[in-house]
């Protein structure tokens, strides 16, 4: 199987790292990380943004992408993480329940949420992603500009909390904790306080490397895993862990296989 991960890094006139085409209006695009693999493999790699993408993917084979999975990743703020035990005899009455369970822990109206719930089964606690519905919409249009088929849309901390470790993306000065299928954005400067309050014994920083002061302030029994590529990281963990699709009710997306 191909997989073609797209992260999002941000409004394509932010990020002077990447390459915007010429005379283009960059305000209404975004620069992006994209990484291909075919089974376990990387195929290639790079960074462009939404316009350009096809420009760099050109240089592939065409049979490499013609059936490939397409998998965006969007920023961790976009989507809320949300676990919780609703009533209900069968899947289609917890379903109808579901907003009013939500809605407590949600500060805008749930109405303008769009909630995609995992496994439904009676008794058991239900893992939800939510997401704005003009977010929703945003990331539909973009993507229908530049003619990206993408197949599968979830943020960094959904593929990040498939797992029992804390895992910590880093970036200057800012850090984002997933842990739980909870998440936190800090400063850095508040990093060691959070993982001492987490008591967590596993760590997995992503993208930079933690600081020679902030080694020494860790417990020395928390074992670090480290991952400077951050697609290829959130590639691995897609590959193992399929998270909830937020391509789902309205915004399901066709099947092009």
């Amino acid at each position: 199987m191909t997989t073609l991960l797209l992260r999002i890094l941000g409004n394509a006139a932010d990020q002077q790292k990447v390459d915007v085409a010429a005379g283009v209006d960059s305000e209404n695009d975004y620069a992006l990380q994209w990484v291909v693999a075919r089974q376990d493999q990387i195929v290639a790699q790079g960074q462009a943004t939404g316009r350009t993408l096809g420009q760099h993917l050109d240089s592939l084979e065409g049979e490499v992408l013609a059936s490939a999975d397409i998998v965006m990743v969007i920023p961790t703020e976009q989507v809320l993480q949300l676990s919780c035990q609703v009533p209900g005899r069968n899947s289609n009455q917890i379903r109808q329940a579901l907003p009013y369970a939500l809605e407590e822990y949600v500060a805008a109206d749930i109405e303008d949420m769009h909630i995609v719930p995992g496994a439904i089964k009676a008794g058991q606690t239900i893992h939800c992603a939510l997401i704005d519905h003009a977010q929703m919409a945003g990331w539909r249009d973009w993507l229908a500009t530049y003619d990206i088929a993408a197949d599968v849309l979830v943020s960094e901390a959904q593929l990040a909390s498939a797992t029992e470790d804390c895992t910590v993306f880093l970036s200057d000065r800012q850090a984002t904790a997933v842990y739980e299928q909870s998440s936190a954005s800090i400063e850095r400067e508040e990093l060691i306080g959070l993982l001492e309050d987490l008591s967590a014994t596993q760590l997995i920083t992503v993208g930079e490397e933690l600081s020679d002061l902030e080694r020494s302030q860790l417990d020395a029994e928390v074992a670090v895993e480290q991952h400077n590529n951050v697609a290829t990281f959130l590639l691995e963990r897609y590959a193992k862990h399929k998270p909830i699709n937020l391509f789902q009710g309205p915004y399901a997306v066709a099947n092009k296989k």
